[in-house]
């Protein structure tokens, strides 16, 4: 079981199957789509519970792919890139673990909020001459991101800012206090996706890559399950199994099948 970090929902991972594989390859959408309806399918709730799954923060939502991309792949991030001083260009190898990445976030509703009478919506305080606290501009609300909210703007020209608009009431608050909801947002729902700082190790120079953590795990996914086709034709072939049946097993069992028949020197 594994709980949100922004909402401390508890959650159930299930096996990924050949099923999941045929999505992240032929469903064609945005990145936050495809992620929502593999989460839709491998995520469940304790017995009792329910949860509307495009309501997630992306906070949620990233630590949910990476938790579904350690099921399959194990702990252990490893990436490639390359070195940008000028000049170098050599392979850097960048890893972290996904324990890490998670636990590392730390999530906490800044002093200066309080909660609305909607369910989700927060406000600002502040202090009084007197030293009270009370609220400043209540007639300002705002509430976190969803994954639907992403989902529905991330082709759009101004998505942080439409995004940001959804999300406040009134939607044309000022300036100041739009930078303000964005600051806090950082800390109520910090990105799983982040900078990640290293050393080429041919020059020496400091890099900084950025981890899009939803562009990554579904590249990953996607060049695991490109052997799909030809393995559930190769267990049909051999097993005279369903297509039904091959694809509703774990992806990972599919696999060994597919290496015990070529182990024995069956045609691929």
């Amino acid at each position: 079981m594994f709980r949100l970090p922004v909402s401390g929902v508890p959650v159930l991972l299930q096996q990924h199957t050949g099923h999941e594989d045929l999505l992240v390859l032929e469903y064609r959408a945005s990145d936050t789509s495809v992620a929502l309806a593999l989460i839709s399918r491998l995520v469940s709730m304790p017995e009792g519970m329910s949860m509307n799954w495009t309501d997630l923060t992306m906070t949620d939502l990233e630590a949910l792919l990476l938790c579904i991309r350690r099921n399959l792949f194990g702990d252990l991030i490893q990436a490639e890139s390359r070195c940008t001083a000028s000049g170098c260009g050599a392979k850097v190898d960048v890893s972290f673990s996904i324990a890490t990445c998670i636990e590392s976030r730390t999530i906490r509703l800044p002093r200066f909020l309080e909660d609305t009478s909607t369910p989700g919506w927060y406000r600002f305080r502040t202090r009084t001459s007197n030293g009270s606290t009370a609220t400043a501009r209540e007639d300002v609300s705002f509430r976190l991101p969803s994954a639907s909210d992403i989902a529905e703007l991330e082709q759009s020209d101004r998505p942080v800012r439409q995004v940001l608009e959804r999300c406040l009431q009134p939607s044309n608050a000022p300036a100041l206090i739009r930078r303000r909801i964005e600051r806090a947002m950082e800390f109520m729902a910090p990105l799983m996706s982040q900078t990640v700082e290293g050393e080429c190790p041919e020059c020496g120079a400091a890099l900084r890559f950025f981890f899009n953590v939803r562009s990554f795990v579904l590249q990953e996914l996607r060049r695991f399950a490109a052997g799909v086709y030809r393995e559930a034709h190769l267990l049909a072939l051999h097993y005279h199994w369903g297509e039904d049946r091959i694809l509703a097993l774990p992806s990972l069992r599919r696999a060994r099948y597919v290496e015990l028949i070529r182990e024995m020197g069956a045609p691929a």
